[in-house]
């Protein structure tokens, strides 16, 4: 039907729809700009310490919502690089709430972008400003001043750069969504918005995150929520642990567990966390070594300041390191050298910051230096700490570089054996470390030709003592060094103290039994 064939009132209210629009789009072009420049003010107004700035804004009349474009987050006193950059943000009034009376907005974020890196966060934690207080829940009001039906976000990306000589850590594919955002405050422990988020975790690891949330909570949001990762490859993180004098080669992570962050609690329940294909070496350096006291002494303090504070919980049911391999490489010594353990694979159950969890149990199996049979138990709790440990036949040639480095020697066949049993508990530690050397062969035409007089005359000038210590019946020397005494440093954490204390006790075992054995050689010659 043609237009000017229709009932003259028809073309009237027909016209003046018409007219209506031309004019509703007129009036929406004519304020996106004025009400840009308003949101940014407004916005700004209401952050401490960030800026605000937005590219374009278009009122769609139609549909009674807004696309807001190119909106940049940044530092007030580092704007480069920005902190967030978001493509496009879409807010439209939901429909069927409007119909029941309800005023409401469905939100959309298109490709936003999250960017931190180091120097960021060095200024975040000197900011005398806290974050909670910034006051960016008033500038998200002030841009939306309705309350969220639900909340999109389509192919999000989250960096933080550490070193520019790594890759940095990157979750890419970000689909979240969230739902009942509601512009009022809530409750502690009160978590009104449903949440759920995937994510793609350093190209090939996955994230997934199930729970509710309180986006608007003050000083800073709240979420309780049930979180999975698979396959987070590790050496991305070598840039942080590098820091720490750790080098990491391989592996990969996995966790399931459940977290919750509110203003009157902080809850980490681990229920499952599995290290798979482990490989990396701690880094003992003049200036490593320098700082391990300070070091050891701080994590002191942050244990003891953990287990004090009422609203943190902390708890792993199991932790599992399958198919590992731990070394440390010592560069302090006048030779470097590196001992290690392979094939290990390490079961602990029941770790907890809360004296009231029970006891924590530990089960470590391996191969010590590539082949000697490593079984230990250890069981823990705040005040004890109970460690059994038996490392059978590892071949000596192995130990070379050790053994050069800590007492001059080089062995070209034999096995040694080490047990130890520790109890420590209420400031007193007791036990013992014991060595078995079995068919050892120092003495190699090869070596000799290398070895200086001094060292020869030593060893024929121990053979008559050695002799009386030797048991020829089975060609074995047995040492062994005990442990007891008090706590002299209250500052030595139990692992501390026990790493030193069964570090010394391993030389002064094992030693003197290559003494024996060096003297008995050089007497029969």
């Amino acid at each position: 039907m043609r237009f000017e064939r229709l009932p003259r009132w028809a073309r009237a209210v027909a016209g003046i729809a018409l007219g209506l629009a031309i004019l509703a789009v007129g009036v929406s072009v004519l304020a996106d700009e004025p009400l840009r420049r308003l949101i940014e003010q407004r916005m700004n107004e209401r952050l401490r310490g960030y800026r605000v700035e937005i590219g374009r804004l278009d009122l769609r009349p139609f549909g009674f919502g807004m696309n807001v474009l190119d909106l940049v987050v940044a530092r007030s006193d580092h704007p480069e690089p920005p902190l967030a950059h978001f493509s496009e943000i879409e807010a439209s009034v939901e429909w069927r709430a409007l119909v029941r009376g309800a005023v409401v907005a469905d939100v959309t974020l298109d490709r936003p972008i999250v960017y931190v890196d180091r120097t960021q966060v060095r200024r975040e934690v000197r900011d005398e400003i806290p974050l909670g207080k910034r006051g960016w829940q008033d500038a998200v009001r002030a841009m939306i001043p309705l309350e969220i039906n639900e909340v999109h976000v389509r192919d999000g990306e989250a960096t933080y750069l550490d070193d520019f000589a790594f890759e940095p850590l990157r979750l890419t594919g970000i689909q979240a969504r969230a739902a009942n955002i509601r512009n009022i405050d809530s409750r502690d422990r009160e978590y009104p918005s449903e949440l759920s988020v995937e994510a793609r975790v350093f190209e090939k690891g996955r994230l997934a995150v199930r729970g509710r949330a309180d986006f608007l909570a003050r000083p800073v949001p709240g979420v309780s929520a049930a979180v999975e990762l698979e396959g987070v490859a590790l050496d991305y993180f070598q840039p942080i642990l590098q820091r720490h004098h750790f080098a990491v080669r391989d592996g990969t992570l996995g966790l399931s567990g459940e977290l919750e962050m509110g203003r009157t609690i902080r809850t980490l329940r681990l229920r499952e966390l599995v290290l798979t294909g482990f490989a990396g070496d701690y880094q003992r350096t003049p200036v490593s070594a320098a700082k391990e006291p300070d070091v050891a002494r701080e994590v002191v303090r942050a244990a003891r300041e953990v287990a004090q504070r009422p609203e943190l919980r902390l708890r792993a049911d199991r932790i599992e390191f399958r198919d590992a391999e731990v070394g440390v490489v010592n560069r302090t010594a006048a030779e470097p050298y590196r001992v290690f353990l392979s094939h290990a694979n390490l079961e602990l159950e029941n770790f907890s910051n809360r004296f009231s969890e029970g006891t924590g149990r530990a089960r470590l199996r391996g191969r010590f230096m590539g082949s000697g049979d490593t079984d230990a138990s250890a069981s823990f709790q705040p005040e004890r700490f109970d460690l059994d440990v038996r490392i059978v036949d590892t071949p000596l040639p192995a130990l070379n570089d050790l053994l050069q480095a800590r007492g001059n020697l080089d062995v070209v066949e034999g096995l040694v054996s080490l047990y130890s049993e520790v109890h420590v508990e209420d400031g007193r530690i007791d036990g013992y470390v014991k060595s078995l050397l079995r068919d050892v062969q120092v003495h190699d035409s090869t070596q000799d030709r290398r070895d200086g007089l001094a060292r020869k005359a030593y060893e024929r000038l121990m053979g008559g003592v050695a002799e009386l210590l030797e048991n020829r019946a089975r060609d074995e020397i047995a040492t062994q060094t005990g442990l007891s005494g008090r706590v002299d440093d209250p500052e030595a954490s139990t692992w501390e103290l026990l790493a030193r204390l069964v570090q010394n006790a391993f030389f002064q075992s094992i030693l003197p039994g290559f003494d024996r054995e060096v003297a008995r050689r050089g007497g029969a010659e």
